[in-house]
This record gives structure tokens, C-alpha cells and sequence, in this order.
């Protein structure tokens, strides 16, 4: 599955709104957006992290198959170096 930044973005998002309304709570009544746009603003982190992810990482090859050379897949993923 393609990564995609901004779908990371929402996922984040979502989980520090959930995070921050549990441990925060009656905090969040007297703001409740606070904690959306808290969220929002720490969850900007996502997009230069696959951005990098795409762009910069390394790939190690996954564990290939017997075969020749030219028709040799991988039976499991690689790893990121």
C-alpha cells in the first residue's frame, strides 16, 4: 500500500484529538477546539516525514526466490536501511 502524507496527517490527527480529550479533559470544555487545532498543528510532522520516506530511503531487496537471475522475485518485503 502507497504511502500517502496527508492520509498519515488525518490518521495522527485523529489519534492526538482522542489522546489529548482523555487526558485533558475538562480542560476541553472550556475550549473545545483547542485541542483539534493542537492536533492539527503537531500532526504537520507527518508530511515531511513520508515525503522523506518516498523520496530519500533506501530499500534493502527482500528474500529472492531460486530461479535465474532475470526471473527472481522477492517472497517477503525488503527493509529500509
Amino acid at each position: 500500500m502507497p504511502m500517502v502524507p496527508m492520509k498519515l496527517k488525518k490518521d495522527i490527527e485523529d489519534i492526538l484529538v482522542s489522546a489529548l480529550g482523555r487526558e485533558f479533559g475538562p480542560e476541553a470544555e472550556a475550549d473545545p477546539d483547542g485541542h483539534k487545532k493542537m492536533a492539527a498543528a503537531i500532526s504537520d510532522i507527518a508530511i515531511p516525514i513520508v515525503t522523506m520516506l518516498l523520496s530519500d530511503a533506501q530499500v534493502a531487496p527482500g528474500i529472492p526466490t531460486a530461479g535465474s537471475p532475470a526471473a527472481q522475485v522477492t517472497t517477503a518485503p525488503g527493509m529500509l536501511l
